[in-house]
């Protein structure tokens, strides 16, 4: 049955591509071939959609467990276990970087602490740089018409050196509050609030 519907999209596109002329769908490889050969972008630059997956259609989300290692469910049900569409979106558009290369994305703020996005959290601490994994405060916030929490992420793709700081708040980074990026690669949670881990220390030696 899933495979005559998709040989049935398979024979629509063709008619159309026969009827029109063109690709009926957006390719980078067809379309950005020439950036593809020289290993990917400068910078993507983006506002992924903020979507939950519940109202996607099941045949969708198979789609996008299959293509993306990130976007997996919650190990623990419940709830909203299932991933945000921008987690597909940012694994995306880790791909379309150059080595080297930047990505700079307004993202739920939830992508920071949600059990779905464990394994994009994993992915970004140990193969990226984090520059900033900063929440936008409430003026900010009021941008948008809706009630939202936003996260500006900013990371480049190289691998981690070890001495990264990843600011947590915008504005120019030498005045801005930072942790240091090992701290993000440990499971769980990523805590962005600068000596939350010697709080934490402090709370389990003074009331075990």
């Amino acid at each position: 049955s899933r495979s005559r519907a998709s040989l049935s999209d398979l024979r629509s596109a063709a008619r159309r591509l026969q009827r029109e002329g063109a690709v009926p769908f957006f390719s980078f490889e067809s379309h950005f071939g020439d950036v593809v050969l020289r290993g990917g972008f400068d910078m993507v630059v983006g506002n992924p959609p903020w979507v939950r997956a519940e109202p996607l259609p099941p045949r969708v989300r198979e789609t996008l467990a299959a293509r993306y290692s990130c976007w997996r469910p919650a190990a623990r049900g419940g709830f909203a276990h299932l991933p945000d569409l921008a987690v597909a979106f940012t694994a995306r558009a880790l791909e379309r970087g150059r080595p080297g290369g930047v990505l700079a994305l307004l993202v739920p703020a939830k992508l920071a602490t949600s059990g779905y996005a464990e394994p994009l959290r994993q992915r970004l601490a140990h193969s990226t740089r984090i520059d900033r994994a900063a929440p936008l405060a409430e003026p900010a916030a009021r941008a948008f018409a809706a009630a939202v929490y936003p996260m500006a992420l900013v990371a480049a793709r190289a691998d981690p050196t070890g001495v990264e700081m990843t600011a947590t708040a915008l504005g120019p980074k030498p005045d801005a509050p930072a942790l240091p990026q090992r701290l993000l690669q440990a499971a769980g949670p990523w805590i962005l609030v600068p000596d939350a881990d010697r709080i934490a220390r402090r709370l389990r030696a003074a009331f075990p």
